[in-house]
Protein backbone atom coordinates (compact mmCIF):
# COMPACT_ATOMS: atom_id res chain seq x y z
CA UNK A 1 0.00 0.00 0.00
CA UNK A 2 1.23 3.51 -0.72
CA UNK A 3 1.87 5.78 2.26
CA UNK A 4 -1.19 7.45 3.68
CA UNK A 5 -0.10 10.88 2.51
CA UNK A 6 -0.08 9.59 -1.07
CA UNK A 7 -3.54 8.05 -0.83
CA UNK A 8 -5.23 10.99 0.87
CA UNK A 9 -3.04 14.08 0.93
CA UNK A 10 -5.74 16.08 2.73
CA UNK A 11 -7.02 15.84 6.28
CA UNK A 12 -10.16 13.73 6.36
CA UNK A 13 -12.80 14.08 9.06
CA UNK A 14 -15.95 11.97 9.02
CA UNK A 15 -19.04 13.30 10.71
CA UNK A 16 -22.80 13.06 10.48
CA UNK A 17 -24.68 9.81 10.53
CA UNK A 18 -21.98 7.76 12.22
CA UNK A 19 -23.02 4.98 14.60
CA UNK A 20 -21.33 1.98 16.16
CA UNK A 21 -22.75 -0.06 13.27
CA UNK A 22 -21.08 1.92 10.46
CA UNK A 23 -18.05 3.72 11.88
CA UNK A 24 -15.74 0.70 11.58
CA UNK A 25 -16.35 0.32 7.84
CA UNK A 26 -15.87 4.06 7.36
CA UNK A 27 -12.50 3.96 9.10
CA UNK A 28 -11.28 0.87 7.23
CA UNK A 29 -12.36 2.12 3.83
CA UNK A 30 -11.46 5.82 3.97
CA UNK A 31 -8.83 5.94 6.73
CA UNK A 32 -9.86 9.35 8.10
CA UNK A 33 -7.73 11.14 10.65
CA UNK A 34 -10.77 11.69 12.85
CA UNK A 35 -14.43 10.81 13.29
CA UNK A 36 -17.10 12.91 14.98
CA UNK A 37 -20.28 11.62 16.56
CA UNK A 38 -23.29 13.22 18.15
CA UNK A 39 -26.69 11.82 17.25
CA UNK A 40 -25.26 8.35 16.71
CA UNK A 41 -24.84 7.93 20.46
CA UNK A 42 -28.12 9.49 21.58
CA UNK A 43 -31.22 7.73 22.84
CA UNK A 44 -34.75 8.42 21.57
CA UNK A 45 -35.08 11.49 23.80
CA UNK A 46 -31.87 13.04 22.45
CA UNK A 47 -29.69 12.38 25.49
CA UNK A 48 -26.24 10.82 25.24
CA UNK A 49 -26.51 7.11 25.96
CA UNK A 50 -23.51 5.70 27.86
CA UNK A 51 -23.93 2.23 26.31
CA UNK A 52 -24.09 3.63 22.78
CA UNK A 53 -21.02 5.74 23.52
CA UNK A 54 -19.17 2.64 24.75
CA UNK A 55 -20.18 0.68 21.64
CA UNK A 56 -19.10 3.51 19.34
CA UNK A 57 -15.75 3.88 21.09
CA UNK A 58 -15.15 0.12 20.93
CA UNK A 59 -15.98 0.05 17.20
CA UNK A 60 -13.51 2.89 16.57
CA UNK A 61 -10.76 1.17 18.56
CA UNK A 62 -11.26 -2.15 16.75
CA UNK A 63 -11.25 -0.51 13.31
CA UNK A 64 -8.19 1.59 14.15
CA UNK A 65 -6.33 -1.51 15.31
CA UNK A 66 -7.31 -3.38 12.14
CA UNK A 67 -6.30 -0.39 10.00
CA UNK A 68 -2.82 -0.42 11.55
CA UNK A 69 -2.50 -4.21 11.20
CA UNK A 70 -3.44 -3.97 7.50
CA UNK A 71 -0.90 -1.19 6.95
CA UNK A 72 1.88 -3.35 8.44
CA UNK A 73 1.31 -6.12 5.90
Amino acid sequence: RPPRSTLFPYTTLFRSGLTADNVGAAIIQARPQAVDVSGGVENASGEKDPERMRQFTQAVREADKRKHEDAAV
